[in-house]
């Protein structure tokens, strides 16, 4: 009797594989009708692709469920990505690595559940989570969570955080999961989620930024055009402030919130009176010695200036050879910022850090536009005409290259045409190689070699 049983098993056993391999050769066959190749790079691209039918048949077939595919990814990172939950299913049914972090610098391992919150595939997330993802996989771009709070995506936030996401996690530069927040298009979404939930608000990430900083760095990608949008972003910024923000906090590179928003050149007003209104300084300068006045000045802005010199900004700080704002202006040929700083007490004599250059020097060397009536303005507030550099050469040297009628005003207020620089070059000796005009009209005045 036993022997009977041994018998009948192994037929059964027999058979079952019998019907397991002639299943696989029906499947390869059907692939093969398809067109496509049976092979782990075909199968991986098939779920990439959303092909739901190459995906099941590739599974019958016996395929290896885990293979890597060109891209770095394994066929369930693919159906997380497309979010079809039945290949997703089936994938998962097959004892596939759920926590398999991706190759090769694309996507540098993420998980397939970082695949399906980075494409916002809810009813997936929750399949993965249910066959045991795990939910604070951290990769360079930061937890599932970091993803989700990047695409302001409430839903997402919510269900995470459900399931046990860690929200005092931090990426591998000390970022929290507000920098993620303050790296999207609608931070107001989620940001509540972490402000109350113990995230730390001045906590510093990449470059030393706070979540404060990213918000305002975010900006200067023009996301916010629209007047709803950008009230949001104020908004944010407004909810970071009074959970405790550092408006003078620094970077690394010594750029302060106030400084960073000038920056961005989107020219957020309503941005930079809130920080102004909550005591932003606006005399902190970075390293390189660039204060917030400096940067508003290149940006050509007077609403901005203004809003500095009434907030306290000093006209006299200076940032390496550029200078000192009135300095920044002249560069730029903007008179009516040119006027506001001298009538704000700006020194018209004042000189850069690394070579004695003046304002008027600065002016002269232009050439724009503007030129003449700039020039004009320095002399009719006290500019010295003769004044030189660290080279030894003064305004009139350095207008070799500008307008005729440039070197005309510098005579008539009183330029040497007759000095020299510090290696001994006359004015004629400079323009030698300029317009004649200048040069014969610097001889009808006394100017020798």
């Amino acid at each position: 009797m036993k022997k009977f049983l041994f018998i009948i098993i192994a037929l059964i056993s027999l058979s079952t594989a019998g019907y397991i391999i002639f299943n696989k050769y029906l499947a390869k066959r059907d692939l093969d009708t398809l067109g496509i190749v049976f092979s782990g790079h075909t199968f991986v691209k098939s779920a990439c692709m959303g092909n739901k039918k190459a995906v099941l048949l590739f599974i019958k077939a016996g395929i290896d469920i885990n293979t890597i595919g060109e891209n770095g990814l394994t066929a369930l990172h693919c159906a997380a990505m497309t979010g079809d939950t039945e290949t997703l299913s089936a994938i998962l049914q097959e004892k596939s690595n759920v926590n398999f972090k991706a190759e090769g610098n694309i996507n540098p391992l993420m998980t397939p559940l970082h695949m399906a919150v980075m494409k916002e595939k809810n009813e997936a997330v929750k399949l993965l989570l249910d066959a045991g993802a795990d939910i604070n996989a951290n990769t360079p771009l930061g937890t599932p969570l970091f993803l989700a709070a990047r695409k302001s995506n409430k839903a997402m936030v919510t269900t995470l955080i459900k399931r046990g996401a860690d929200t005092l996690v931090k990426d591998r530069w000390g970022g929290t999961v507000l920098h993620a927040v303050a790296q999207s298009s609608q931070p107001d979404e989620v940001a509540d989620f972490f402000l109350t939930n113990g995230v730390d608000v001045n906590a510093k990430g990449h470059n030393g930024e706070t979540a404060l900083h990213t918000a305002l760095s975010n900006n200067s990608f023009g996301m916010y055009l629209t007047t709803e949008s950008a009230q949001r972003h104020i908004s944010f910024i407004e909810n970071l402030i009074n959970h405790g923000a550092d408006v003078n906090a620094v970077t690394e590179n010594g750029e302060t919130p106030l400084l960073i928003s000038i920056r961005t050149n989107v020219k957020d007003k309503m941005a930079i009176s809130l920080l102004l209104k909550n005591r932003a300084d606006p005399n902190i300068h970075d390293k390189e010695g660039k204060t917030p006045l400096i940067a508003a000045v290149l940006g050509g802005d007077m609403a901005i200036v203004e809003m500095l010199l009434e907030a306290g900004a000093k006209t006299d700080g200076k940032w390496g050879a550029l200078g000192t704002p009135l300095h920044a202006a002249a560069h730029q040929g903007n008179l009516a910022i040119a006027e506001l700083l001298l009538h704000r007490g700006a020194d018209v004599n004042a000189v850069d850090c690394c070579n004695g250059t003046t304002v008027l020097n600065t002016a002269v060397e232009m050439s724009n536009p503007n030129t003449e009536k700039f020039v004009s303005l320095l002399l009719d507030w006290g500019a010295n005409v003769n004044a030189k550099d660290g080279s030894g050469r003064t305004p009139l040297i350095e207008a070799r290259n500008s307008i005729l009628p440039v070197v005309q005003l510098l005579v008539s207020k009183g330029a040497n045409v007759n000095d020299i620089d510090r290696g001994g070059n006359s004015v004629l000796w400079w323009f030698r190689n300029r317009h004649s005009e200048a040069i014969e009209y610097l001889i009808s005045k006394g100017a020798r070699e």
